[in-house]
């Protein structure tokens, strides 16, 4: 008998084993969690990390009257029991248009913008790492140019990608890098699209998607169709490409976020407006642009979604993709967080 089995060993005939199937997302289940509090946009979200009872963390952002005192410096995450409060974040200045990304091992918090009593906007250079298992903030070197309403996403699990943004006074067209092991920042080569603020986008394996956002033209600032695909290099290099067009209209402080086998960018203004959610232009109301476009090295591909919402920074990615807060028409901040996960 040994020997029969060694023989079938020896001639590769193992039985099959029945793998499970890799989850496909070209369809999707959206459900909505836990809600928070007090509704809450242009907030900074991440994925919780591995082993930790946070499902979502939410960082800063604005609420209320949607005014200057607004601001927040709250910090807060969901576990299974509901939204905990974890404090204000290092400083104690409310900020809006910050990210967050999950490193694995912390999740890192930075730029932004503050907001004065006069109306007078300060970009953030600060960078802090949230540490989950002791719950406490660490600083980390800050960012070379001060950076608010940018892409940023992280890579490989160890670095940490800035792309374009606004900078005190204006666009900026900077790429910045961080490494989380050398602890140390780079600056390469400029983005060649339109610089904006407000983009959407994210990293999908070494692939950076960047889509839309606003540029200041002459006295005003419009809504800018774009969509590049950075091409990331081992050595912090990135080969940029022009994707041209993408589907539906140009969208500005939509969620980005990725699965694991495309970008999802959802939501987003239909035009350009103020942290208050009002026209630049006009000082009417701006719409949120229904649904979400997807895109992989394949191609472009659009969802369905049951809510419209704007002025996001990121959708937290994990083995899901979760929408937290936003703006609705009106405007109105929303309190809702929705998850969303491959349809059966």
């Amino acid at each position: 008998m040994k020997g029969a089995l060694l023989a079938s060993l020896l001639l590769g005939c193992l039985p099959e084993v029945d793998e499970p199937p890799v989850p496909s997302w070209d369809s999707v289940v959206w459900e909505e969690l836990e809600p928070l509090a007090l509704g809450v946009s242009n907030n900074a979200v991440a994925a919780g990390t591995d082993d930790n009872d946070c499902r979502v963390y939410s960082f800063m952002g604005i609420r209320g009257g949607l005014g200057f005192d607004d601001v927040t410096a709250d910090a807060q995450c969901l576990e299974p029991g509901g939204w905990r409060d974890l404090g204000e974040v290092p400083g104690g200045v409310g900020r809006v248009a910050a990210n967050a990304v999950n490193l694995g091992e912390e999740v890192v918090l930075l730029g932004g913008y503050s907001i004065a009593a006069n109306g007078a906007e300060t970009s953030f250079d600060r960078v802090d790492a949230w540490l989950p298992w002791t719950e406490t903030w660490v600083d980390r070197p800050p960012l070379p140019v001060a950076v608010d309403d940018a892409v940023v996403a992280p890579w490989r699990n160890r670095w940490i990608v800035v792309v374009s943004g606004w900078s005190q006074n204006d666009n900026i067209d900077t790429v910045q890098i961080y490494d989380s092991v050398s602890q140390s920042w780079r600056v390469t080569d400029p983005f060649p699209g339109t610089p904006v603020f407000g983009a959407a986008g994210t990293i999908l394996g070494d692939d950076l998607l960047l889509v839309d956002g606003v540029a200041r033209v002459g006295n005003s600032f419009e809504l800018i169709e774009q969509a590049w695909v950075g091409h990331l290099g081992g050595d912090g290099t990135i080969d940029w490409e022009d994707l041209g067009e993408h589907p539906g209209p140009p969208r500005y402080r939509a969620a980005g976020g990725s699965t694991a086998e495309r970008i999802v960018i959802s939501g987003g203004g239909g035009g350009a407006y103020n942290v208050d959610g009002l026209a630049y232009a006009s000082n009417e109301p701006v719409e949120p642009v229904p649904g979400a476009i997807t895109w992989s090295p394949e191609g472009w591909g659009e969802w369905d979604t049951p809510f419209a919402t704007m002025d996001h920074r990121a959708l937290a990615s994990s083995d899901e993709l979760v929408l937290v807060g936003g703006m609705t028409e009106g405007p109105e901040l929303s309190r809702a967080v929705w998850a969303g996960r491959p349809a059966d």
